[in-house]
C-alpha cells in the first residue's frame, strides 16, 4: 500500500505520462502539466517535490511555455538550496542558464551555467562540466565576448577529449570556428 506521498506522486506521473502524449492538443497537454504542478505542493518529501518539479519543467519546455519553464526551475532552485540538493542544485542551475539564454538575458545566462558548472566541477562529473564550459562559451560568443568563449570552449574540449560526446564536440569546434571569424 502507497502512502500519502507515493500516492499523490502516483498522480502527478500519470498526468505527466499523459501530457506527452502528442495525439493531444497542446492546450490539454499543458492543462495536464498545469494540474501536475498544483498537485506538488502537497507532497511532503523535498525529494519528490524536486524531481516532479524538474520534470514538469522540461516538458513544458518541450511544449514551448519557456515562461512555464523558468517559473518551475526558479520553484526548483529554492527548494535544491534549501536541503542542500547539489545534484539537482546544478541541474536547475543549468536550466536557469538555458530559460536565460533563450530570453537574450546573457549576463544572467552565463551566471547560472557558471554555477552549474562549478558543482560539476567539484563533484568531477567531467563530462557535465565540459557541456557547461561550452554553454558559457555559446552564451560568451552571443554576447560578442569572443576570446571569454574561446578560451571556455578550449576548456570544454578538453574536458570532452576521449568521450563519445560528438555533437558537443561538433559545437565546440563549430564555436572556435565562429569565433575565429568575428
Amino acid at each position: 500500500m502507497l502512502n500519502k506521498d507515493g500516492l499523490i506522486y502516483k498522480k502527478i506521473d500519470s498526468l505527466i505520462v499523459v501530457s506527452k502524449n502528442v495525439s493531444y492538443p497542446d492546450s490539454l497537454r499543458s492543462s495536464y502539466l498545469s494540474e501536475a504542478y498544483n498537485d506538488i505542493e502537497q507532497l511532503i518529501n523535498d525529494s519528490l517535490k524536486t524531481k516532479s518539479y524538474i520534470r514538469i519543467a522540461y516538458f513544458n519546455l518541450v511544449l514551448g511555455n519557456l515562461d512555464k519553464f523558468g517559473e518551475i526551475s526558479k520553484k526548483t532552485l529554492q527548494i535544491s538550496t534549501i536541503t542542500k540538493d547539489t545534484v539537482n542544485l546544478a541541474r536547475v542551475y543549468s536550466d536557469l542558464g538555458y530559460y536565460y539564454r533563450q530570453k537574450y538575458i546573457y549576463d544572467s545566462s552565463y551566471y547560472f551555467f557558471n554555477k552549474a558548472n562549478k558543482i560539476y566541477k567539484a563533484l568531477n562529473k567531467k563530462l557535465l562540466e565540459g557541456r557547461m564550459l561550452l554553454s558559457m562559451s555559446t552564451v560568451q560568443s552571443d554576447g560578442r565576448d569572443y576570446i571569454g568563449a574561446e578560451i571556455n570552449a578550449v576548456k570544454a574540449l578538453s574536458k570532452l577529449q576521449g568521450s563519445d560526446e560528438y555533437e558537443t564536440l561538433y559545437l565546440c569546434y563549430n564555436t572556435l570556428g565562429f569565433v575565429e571569424n568575428q
